[in-house]
């Protein structure tokens, strides 16, 4: 994409974000909302009051677990749905160092991700990473509500209580609805604004990525400017998980947001070994070995099972190209060995 197409394409998608988004902001009425989620009347009432949710916990990355609240399909198709227009609203307000649950329009002009959340943080002498606990139970169906009166919305109470009931389970933000994370970023913004500001003050570089705070900067950061960052976190009615807060000098690996940046962008060394272990394997000992073993599976891979473990490494690989760039000799060798092997296993595809 040349310079011109990358215009006319910001052009063209800026003013079918401003449709979007004035489609939401009209509304004015509890049929207004209906029509725009197309849904009946007695629906809408239905899953406003009696939302269905399934609950079940699943294990974080470092440790833990992670509880999770889903819709039932028919909530969530409309949450779905309802997020893709406060998606285009938020993308009209959205500060620059705000990178997580960010709308993706195109990858090649993206700048929320988190290789872009994480370049704002390379070649710094020290690194700090903070982490909010329970970043969406943290916020009440009350700010919500708050937050769709004010500005960029300006509802009206009616459509804000609707909204706001609507969205919220058991007075806060579920875990899994579709529109938890939008959500969240709306009601970051002062919080953001605020964070920014010292940041700029105090020349540090901030950023968030959903519920991981990063400040980064050429000195270190003294513990009296730690204590003010985390007293501007609690007056946002937010707390700060002290287990997951780290500060690394660039004598050290610096990490944000799982990569790398003491130099550059980078996977961790860790994850580009994993990959070429599960190459490996299944070059070596052949699909059924490699799928068991990455599964820890005790009876044959099921055909379902083969077709997750070639996605998964397709991702992955593909997530190496994504922070290495396209043109990496080990993206570009791990890749071409990747198709040479489903090649060899493409009767494990076939019905």
């Amino acid at each position: 994409m040349n310079s011109r197409e990358r215009r006319n394409f910001r052009l063209k998608n800026k003013n079918h974000h401003l449709l979007y988004s004035k489609q939401l902001l009209n509304l004015k009425t509890a049929t207004d909302l209906c029509n725009l989620l197309k849904v009946d009347f007695s629906l809408l009432q239905e899953l406003i009051n009696n939302p269905k949710y399934t609950s079940y916990s699943i294990p974080k990355k470092r440790g833990g677990r992670r509880e999770i609240q889903a819709p039932d399909e028919h909530l969530r198709i409309v949450l779905k749905s309802l997020n893709r227009y406060l998606q285009f609203v938020y993308l009209s307000v959205r500060p620059i160092n705000v990178h997580g649950f960010v709308l993706q329009l195109n990858d090649e002009i993206s700048d929320s991700n988190i290789v872009e959340n994480a370049k704002m943080h390379v070649g710094k002498k020290t690194v700090l990473t903070i982490d909010l606990k329970d970043f969406f139970p943290s916020i009440t169906a009350r700010r919500i509500r708050d937050l769709l009166l004010a500005k960029p919305f300006y509802f009206n109470e009616n459509i804000a209580n609707a909204i706001g009931l609507l969205t919220t389970y058991n007075g806060r933000l579920p875990q899994g609805a579709p529109t938890s994370p939008v959500l969240s970023n709306f009601v970051c913004l002062d919080f953001d604004a605020e964070l920014q500001a010292w940041s700029v003050k105090n020349n540090i570089i901030y950023s968030r990525y959903a519920d991981d705070l990063t400040f980064s900067a050429d000195e270190f950061i003294i513990e009296q400017k730690i204590e003010e960052i985390k007293s501007l976190i609690v007056a946002h009615g937010f707390v700060v998980n002290e287990e997951k807060l780290r500060q690394r000098l660039k004598n050290r690996k610096q990490t944000v947001t799982g990569l790398t940046v003491n130099t550059k962008v980078n996977v961790d060394r860790r994850y580009l070994k994993k990959v070429r272990a599960m190459l490996h394997d299944l070059k070596r000992n052949g699909v059924e070995a490699a799928v068991s073993n990455h599964f820890k599976l005790s009876e044959k891979a099921k055909k379902e099972r083969v077709i997750s473990f070639f996605q998964r490494l397709e991702g992955s690989i593909g997530f190496i190209g994504q922070v290495r760039g396209k043109d990496d000799l080990i993206f570009k060798r791990m890749l071409q060995e990747f198709h040479e092997l489903k090649v060899v296993n493409s009767k494990c595809f076939e019905d």
